[in-house]
């Protein structure tokens, strides 16, 4: 009832949006938007504990984790001075792990490390780190296959009572593990009525990375989940992960999501970490269709905001990329032969690249010429013009595509719907089409080559591309290519196979690690673990300290390296010019609101001495930079 009730106001929002921005840009047709229902999926979750208490797991300790099934509920685990024992909902525990693997729960806040099989229901565990451990906490079984049907009872019903009935575009389904999984889900669905919702596949554990390419074959789309993945693998093989399902999603064809943390700061601050801005950028980069935002926006305090800084992030990174190098890449790994469909989709993203096409163009009642036009990663956008809202909606998740639901007549050419295509790509702001501007206004069409321009089906034997000319032609406006200098081509490749993301890199590392020196770590003992672990050279941080405690920092670390006999630089970062925030009354933080006044002065070097307040009158806080009014306006 609550999804019921947060569904009929995205629809209503989405009407009322989609007429707003019909009438505001001028366009014959509605915009029309998406959504997606995202499965629970099987889990693993801890049982209840004595008197409803959180239990202290100390590292070292033994414990007995007991199988004890769908009863976790009424299971109650303890820590006694006998033993401590809890229970764990997944029935084949014992079946399905063996000594050395690895338990994790609480999003890896706590491990476990298996000692013994005792019997079918226990087994004896060693406890890796200490942490509190609460009830009906998720668990992982990092390198298992977890024996747990793909759709759970609940998840059967959510598709059944929830997606088919109300006619979703899209469900996520989680931990697929194999092809069959995906078979099983397209079943459900076309048996309740959901042929025209797509299957997204979410790969997050190593079962399913090991069979992406059996999932390919009949998933529609794939999410990347890196949370539980994160659980699931090493974590430092995510990436290596990530890079190679997005890469075989773009050779096959489909489109791929990159999900988890993306903007995660964003949860409470107006502004993204750099990693994080980086994060969605080598997402595009890597080829994704889509990222996502999980908590940013759901329970985050600048949802609008998230979502904006998303988009100028991605906007920024498709500058960079490179469509010839790109459509090569991609070409010169499809499986050949290719369909008469594909040959033909992909000849018209050469042909855009060639002429320096400013748009492309698709006549069609089937997602699938469009995706194929996508999956060549043509440089602009491909505006899809079609009378199935299916296909409308579904476009909002592939990269390039720009959905244009129209009411097909029968009988109309695509020429006698080209005219409202060019207002489309005006109001758009994808192109000016005009004379004489200087600009290339060469569109790209592909267009059915029956009485129809609609393509349906697979398109086989009935579908060409062809180019119009609107305003100037590319030919007399094109420029030499090649590097001149004004702009530098990455030549940085990645080859990432199964066997780098499976298993133990063996590879003597090249890159090096700079790490930062403080409190928790310049003691020798912790030197001594920062050198053993890969430390290459130690960074000592001037923006604090004394001369005095750097240099008994220094002389503990070159102490300690001489102890080991190894190589390790020092590097001095100087504090250089800043601007800081002056003291607070009484040293405490003040809660600043959106939309308050605020006065902010500036005190120059009394910033240390300076006491900023809030009151019922007014709020100031001082700022160290002398010169900020006559630098800001």
């Amino acid at each position: 009832e609550a999804h019921q009730e947060v569904l009929d106001r995205y629809r209503a929002a989405m009407k009322a949006e989609g007429a707003a921005m019909k009438a505001e840009l001028g366009l014959e047709y509605t915009p029309h938007w998406a959504c997606l229902l995202d499965t629970k999926g099987p889990e693993i979750r801890t049982a209840m504990l004595k008197d409803h208490l959180p239990i202290e797991l100390e590292a070292g300790q033994s414990i007995i984790v007991e199988s004890v099934g769908d009863k976790y509920v009424e299971f109650e685990g303890y820590k006694t001075d006998a033993e401590t024992r809890i229970g764990l909902s997944y029935e084949k525990l014992c079946s399905s792990v063996k000594p050395g693997n690895k338990l994790l729960f609480a999003d890896g806040g706590l491990v476990i490390e298996v000692v013994e099989i005792i019997d079918d229901k226990n087994l004896k565990g060693r406890v890796m780190n200490t942490k509190k451990l609460g009830e009906r906490k998720n668990g992982n079984l990092p390198g298992v296959k977890v024996d747990l049907d793909v759709l759970q009872a609940k998840d059967v019903d959510d598709i059944k009572n929830f997606a088919c009935t109300n006619n979703m575009d899209y469900i996520a389904v989680s931990f697929v593990q194999t092809g069959e999984d995906v078979k099983m889900v397209r079943k459900i669905l076309d048996d309740n009525g959901g042929a025209n919702i797509q299957i997204i596949s979410k790969i997050e554990n190593e079962e399913g990375v090991s069979n992406i390419d059996d999932i390919l074959k009949y998933t529609d789309g794939v999410m990347v989940a890196r949370g539980d993945l994160g659980m699931e693998i090493p974590s430092e093989k995510v990436a290596l992960a990530q890079k190679m399902m997005i890469t075989k999603c773009n050779i096959a064809g489909k489109f791929v999501i990159c999900a988890t943390q993306m903007l995660e700061s964003m949860c409470e601050n107006p502004l993204p970490t750099r990693a994080e801005m980086t994060d969605v950028a080598n997402a595009v980069w890597d080829g994704a269709d889509a990222t996502m935002l999980s908590g940013e926006t759901a329970n985050g305090a600048f949802p609008e905001k998230a979502v904006a800084t998303m988009a100028a992030i991605a906007a920024n990174a498709e500058v960079g990329l490179e469509g010839d190098m790109t459509f090569s890449n991609i070409w010169n790994n499809t499986p050949k032969p290719v369909s008469p469909l594909e040959a033909v989709t992909s000849s018209a993203v050469k042909a855009c690249l060639d002429m320096g096409a400013i748009a492309m163009v698709v006549f069609t009642n089937t997602l699938l010429p469009a995706a194929l036009l996508s999956k060549y990663k043509p440089p602009v956008p491909v505006v899809v013009v079609t009378s199935s809202p299916s296909v409308a909606a579904q476009c909002n998740v592939v990269s390039s595509l720009v959905p244009m639901l129209i009411e097909h007549k029968a009988g109309a050419s695509s020429d006698d719907v080209m005219p409202a295509v060019y207002q489309t790509i005006r109001a758009l702001g994808i192109a000016k089409l005009e004379r004489g501007d200087l600009e290339s206004d060469q569109v790209i069409v592909v267009e059915g080559s029956d009485a129809s321009p609609m393509i349906v089906g697979t398109g086989v034997d009935s579908t060409s591309f062809k180019t119009i000319v609107i305003g100037d032609e590319a030919a007399s406006l094109m420029k030499p290519t090649g590097y001149v200098g004004d702009h530098t081509i990455s030549f940085c490749s990645t080859k990432i196979g199964l066997e780098n993301v499976i298993r133990p890199s063996d590879t003597v590392r090249k890159t090096k690690i700079v790490c930062t020196m403080g409190p928790k770590c310049w003691g020798e003992e912790k030197l001594g673990l920062l050198l053993d672990a890969g430390m290459s050279v130690a960074r000592f941080n001037f923006s604090h300290g004394t001369h005095e405690a750097h240099q008994e920092v220094l002389d503990r670390f070159r102490k300690v390296v001489a102890e080991k006999g190894v190589t390790c630089a020092a590097l001095l970062d100087t504090k250089g010019p800043e601007i800081r925030t002056a003291m607070l009354k009484d040293h405490l933080p003040i809660e600043l609101e959106a939309g308050q006044s605020i006065i902010v002065e500036s005190v120059g070097d009394k910033y240390v001495e300076f006491e900023g307040y809030k009151t019922d009158a007014e709020t100031r806080i001082g700022l160290s930079y002398e010169k900020l009014c006559s630098s800001v306006k």
